[in-house]
């Protein structure tokens, strides 16, 4: 039997290729687990179809994160904390609180897509990667300072 393969298979090959399989493997593995679908000259179109509609998808979500980058990119957003005796910082800073100082600032990201190991400690400059998508990312600078007791 002739298969379509929607999905990469680890033993077979990658996604569109058209290849002849045992009945059985096809109809009681592969297309149940929509992993294939037979190919008939409809499901190769729909497919076809299928793959030029998600190819302009990423492309447009890469142009959006890359206009993104050139916003980001070397932006710099200052963070009041409040400090105590020797200027300890009372809590931490973190990708949530970067988050909404960038909101602030108009642009909206997502905390999850800001990459810090662990929350900022200590007053001072830090140099924050956000990864916009699998392969693009931008980096900022985190102030933080210590807020007056006005």
């Amino acid at each position: 039997m002739e298969v379509i393969l929607i999905e990469n298979v680890l033993s077979l090959g990658k996604a569109g290729n058209v290849l002849k399989v045992a009945d059985g493997y096809a109809r009681n593995y592969l297309i149940p687990r929509n992993l294939a679908l037979p190919a008939t000259e409809s499901s190769v179109r729909m497919f076809n179809d299928s793959k030029k509609r998600n190819d302009k998808k990423l492309l447009k979500i890469a142009q959006d994160a890359e206009s993104l980058k050139q916003v980001l990119d070397g932006r710099s957003v200052n963070i009041f904390v409040e400090v105590g005796a020797k200027d300890k910082m009372f809590g931490s800073v973190t990708a949530k609180d970067i988050a909404e100082m960038l909101k602030r600032d108009g642009i909206g990201i997502d905390k999850r897509l800001i990459e810090l190991d662990e929350p900022i400690k200590g007053l001072g400059e830090y140099t924050v990667a956000v990864k916009l998508s699998k392969d693009i990312q931008a980096q900022i600078k985190v102030l933080v300072v210590k807020k007056d007791k006005t």
